[in-house]
């Protein structure tokens, strides 16, 4: 979505739907593809932050702290979307590196 929602939002690009089982945030307007009528249609993208194995358990649960804390920033989840990101990661409040 984020390669074309600048173009569907132009006018430049016509969306015929989203693949995910909800509306877009960000194209309230456009269906999802269950309703326009293709029920057995359902895609999300997964972007995802990844270590080496054997990586210290202390640096992991540090760096999730750290993402989760990032996600529950009004303005940081704001832009993502303004840029057709959806974030829906574990996000825990008062967790703050």
């Amino acid at each position: 979505m984020p390669g074309a929602q600048p173009y569907v939002i132009a006018g430049a690009l016509r969306a015929l739907a989203v693949t995910s089982s909800e509306r877009s945030q960000t194209l309230p307007n456009v269906a999802t593809m269950q309703e326009a009528g293709i029920s057995d249609m359902e895609g999300e993208t997964l972007s995802s932050i990844l270590v080496p194995a054997g990586v210290p358990e202390e640096i992991v649960m540090k760096n999730h702290q750290d993402i989760s804390w990032a996600l529950s920033q009004p303005d940081f989840r704001k832009r993502l979307i303004e840029l057709g990101f959806e974030p829906k990661g574990a996000v825990r409040k008062n967790s703050r590196p």
